[in-house]
């Protein structure tokens, strides 16, 4: 039995842990703790602080409410709430997005409404680390992705909801789908770099990086 159990041990066990040795493998795990570490605190963040950011409260989460009580979006021009109400004609992917996971939340609440930011940045490091092993050795991949989620700004913005992670995510990682479909050919792999380049225009000042990555598109 107790053979058993290490045998499910070993086969159930990351392939990054099993594929690293000796100081390598301290210096991963001693990376991984620091990593979860930082995720720990951006969602402590979330869940303590109000938030913080006036494009956050003016903009995101003051749409998503409306969205959310409304249950459904305002087309009619003369509604105070015409398409949420604050700068209706801002773009309203956030906003829609708070909206979803609030509504999953089963009621209105302004720390569930700013956890997108802090998937956002789990998506980046998670994607990133995949997109890299297809060239990388696991621990090679992981430094690079560690190096990305450590950048002061990313954490920071993702425990007090900044609109900025997300353009900056979608932008890195439409540039690292890019550049695979140009050294791959697949062609799944450039519509995500061109849905993600779409994508970039979820805040009116970074319609001018929309038009830098659609031209080489």
């Amino acid at each position: 039995m107790l053979f058993r159990s290490k045998k499910l041990i070993h086969f159930s066990r990351p392939i990054i842990f099993s594929e690293t040795r000796g100081w390598k493998r301290y210096l991963l795990i001693f990376l991984f703790v620091v990593l979860l570490c930082k995720i720990c605190f951006a969602f402590f963040n979330i869940m303590v602080h109000p938030t913080y950011f006036d494009d956050s409260v003016t903009f995101w989460n003051y749409k998503a409410k409306v969205f959310y009580y409304q249950q459904a979006l305002v087309l009619d021009n003369d509604h105070p709430d015409f398409l949420g109400g604050r700068n209706p004609h801002y773009p309203n992917y956030n906003p829609l997005f708070k909206t979803w996971v609030v509504i999953c939340n089963g009621y209105w609440s302004e720390k569930a409404a700013n956890l997108n930011t802090l998937f956002i940045y789990l998506c980046l490091g998670i994607l990133t680390y995949i997109n890299l092993r297809k060239h990388l050795r696991s621990f090679e991949a992981f430094l690079f992705s560690y190096a990305l989620m450590s950048v002061p700004l990313f954490s920071f913005h993702a425990g007090f909801a900044h609109g900025g992670i997300i353009v900056a995510s979608f932008l890195f990682l439409g540039l690292i789908y890019l550049y695979r479909w140009i050294i791959d050919q697949d062609r799944p792999v450039y519509y995500i770099s061109i849905l993600l380049s779409i994508l970039l225009s979820i805040k009116q000042e970074s319609w001018l990086l929309f038009s830098a990555t659609a031209i080489p598109m």
